[in-house]
């Protein structure tokens, strides 16, 4: 498994020189996003996949999950205010991306009535394993209710509930991050300057 991450500059000039390496079908899904961030992040994603993993035509599944045709990985993508982060590896996984920053509203959205009670100022963490398990499940939040991804935390290691799968939390910097594998596979994060994709 590994974990690539990119600081992004939202700069117009590298997304006119990036956009030409993707796939049609790729250009086209780029175009579908009304906002130029949300665009960038994405085109960005598609190159570190292609630079990384030497794979073109990411497609997407029904409801929004990349997948990789011609492949032996599966892929999950996330992204937030000023980065993207692609996870690659060769079983399911999910990843989830934010910024640090306390939950204090809106919790009862995705957190059950136990976990409101147990783990109300962790719900940041919460948020990015329910987030990144929706993906690994291939399913996003439209097939999936969050507060019925129960999660549980014993000595600081995070389970959810009726499955099996690894679940890691982490800090870098800023970023909190969180990913949801078939396969207890620790990978270190690899950081990648946007001017060397």
């Amino acid at each position: 498994m590994k974990i690539l991450l990119t600081p992004i500059s939202y700069n117009k000039s590298i997304f006119r020189s990036f956009f030409p390496l993707l796939t049609a079908d790729e250009r086209s899904y780029v175009r579908k996003f009304t906002s130029f961030k949300r665009a960038y992040e994405s085109l960005i994603a598609r190159i570190m996949i292609k630079k990384y993993l030497g794979v073109d035509g990411i497609r997407q599944t029904k409801d929004g999950q990349p997948y990789l045709p011609d492949s032996p990985y599966y892929v999950s993508i996330s992204h937030c205010e000023g980065y993207v982060m692609v996870a690659y590896a060769n079983c399911k996984i999910g990843v989830d991306l934010e910024l640090q920053q306390p939950l204090l509203e809106g919790t009862e959205y995705f957190m059950s009535s136990y976990e409101q009670k147990m783990f109300k100022q962790e719900a940041q963490q919460l948020w990015l394993i329910k987030e990144a398990y929706s993906k690994w499940r291939s399913l996003g939040f439209h097939g999936i209710d969050p507060q019925k991804i129960q999660c549980e935390k014993k000595n600081s290691h995070w389970t959810i509930q009726k499955e099996r799968c690894f679940v890691k939390t982490e800090k870098y910097g800023e970023l909190s991050y969180a990913f949801v594998s078939s396969q207890e596979k620790i990978s270190k994060l690899i950081l990648i300057e946007e001017k060397y994709l």
